[in-house]
């Protein structure tokens, strides 16, 4: 088998390289499509067994164009040669490159076409967007741009869902919202995210003074861009009830604020007087990261609607303490409960309760987390999700 892999933007994305490393040593050949750049570079000098091409075309349409060239250009060379080819999209022209490469060289050249989808978004759109409110409520004239995105989102879902050979996602709620809304379908798969661990190694000594945190106060810790869906509101509502509750705290956020929501966001923090216990930093890189995981006392991740969230394994690997909400794809990363502090979703007060007792038995915590991250070092390795992805790209030949 010989697997293309179209992947224009990789340098946010170094540990799914690291998976599909591992299963170029599986495979007759693996071949990356990529825009230049100083990752591309570092990937074609480690891992020789990757072939890496470098389609200089920084537009997405004119990358997409130049995807599809290059594959077809693979294909009829690997097409003939046995065992088949897979070409894998990874957030690039959705349904572009399927619609090029299916119907001409399906069964001339037996190719597999494979596309994963990282996002619900027909879960985001009905259970959020359309459902409840959980923060100060917004004009339609304000929120038609997401309307927008989402729509066109939805129809390129849709699109792929038809034209693809195979589908993955990272959660089963995307699983379970594309078969309710598409129908059902063939080779779709809730496949892991991996984590490579060896990057998540936080030093050995922490001084919470001297990286700006105040001593004798529990430290909360929220990580990505903070926004409705990640649960921003409810993070400030339950901060808000261990104020007024006169419970000790200081909460960072690091990864900032999304820009439509950032007004409101600081007119609450203001609203509930909560200016001295927060403090908002911006994306850091992983060594600094993992420093504030192993020195934060517990990680919230109170999302409305979740995929597979890194944030948590990076979080148990650095043994910091998590509470997340109940939803299939954090439930999937402990399904017995033992080590992420699990609440209800859209529920602030569940939220303040479980800061509460978590911080309340910081040992106890921490052993669980630690526990956890060793559960993650093995079940997420790349090692590990690469196996799963060449079982499911050997399923599509038995059909």
């Amino acid at each position: 088998m010989h697997v293309i892999v179209v992947f224009p933007d990789i340098g946010g994305y170094i540990d799914r390289i690291v998976m599909f490393a591992a299963l170029s040593e599986q495979v007759a050949s693996l071949h990356l499509l990529t825009r230049p750049s100083y990752a591309a570079e570092q990937f074609a000098g480690r891992w020789k067994q990757i072939v890496v091409h470098t389609l200089n075309h920084p537009g997405k349409r004119a990358f997409q164009r130049a995807a599809i060239q290059t594959s077809v250009g693979l294909i009829k060379g690997l097409g003939k040669r046995n065992g088949g080819v897979i070409v894998q999209d990874i957030i690039a022209g959705r349904a572009a490159l399927p619609f090029g490469v299916r119907r001409r060289f399906k069964q001339a050249y037996n190719v597999r076409n494979v596309v994963s989808l990282y996002s619900d978004n027909l879960g985001y759109v009905f259970d959020t967007l359309l459902g409840r409110q959980d923060g100060p409520s917004s004009s339609l004239r304000k929120q038609l741009p997401t309307y927008r995105l989402y729509a066109q989102r939805i129809l390129v879902d849709y699109l792929v869902y038809r034209l693809a050979d195979g589908i993955t996602c990272n959660s089963p709620a995307a699983v379970t919202n594309l078969t309710k809304w598409f129908g059902a379908r063939a080779h779709l798969a809730v496949l892991p995210t991996e984590i490579d661990a060896s990057r998540y190694r936080p030093p050995s000594e922490l001084d919470r003074t001297k990286m700006g945190v105040p001593e004798g106060r529990p430290l909360l810790l929220f990580v990505g861009l903070a926004r409705q869906i990640k649960g921003i509101y409810i993070i400030l509502e339950a901060l808000r009830r261990l104020r007024d509750r006169q419970v000790a705290f200081q909460m960072l956020f690091v990864g900032g604020v999304h820009d439509q929501e950032r007004a409101e966001v600081q007119e609450m923090i203001q609203a509930y007087h909560l200016q001295q216990q927060i403090t908002i930093l911006p994306h850091l890189p992983n060594a600094e990261l993992a420093a504030y995981y192993a020195m934060s006392d517990v990680l919230l991740c109170p999302s409305l609607s979740e995929g597979s969230p890194r944030v948590v394994k990076e979080a148990l690997l650095c043994g910091c303490p998590v509470i997340g909400s109940d939803l299939p794809g954090i439930r999937m990363l402990d399904p017995a409960g033992n080590y992420i502090r699990f609440i209800p979703a859209r529920d602030p007060e569940a939220l303040a309760a479980a800061i509460v007792e978590v911080t309340s038995a910081p040992d106890a915590a921490k052993a669980a987390a630690r526990a956890g991250g060793e559960q993650i070092r093995h079940m997420y390795a790349p090692e590990a999700v690469a196996r799963h992805f060449l079982r499911f790209y050997e399923s599509l030949f038995s059909c």
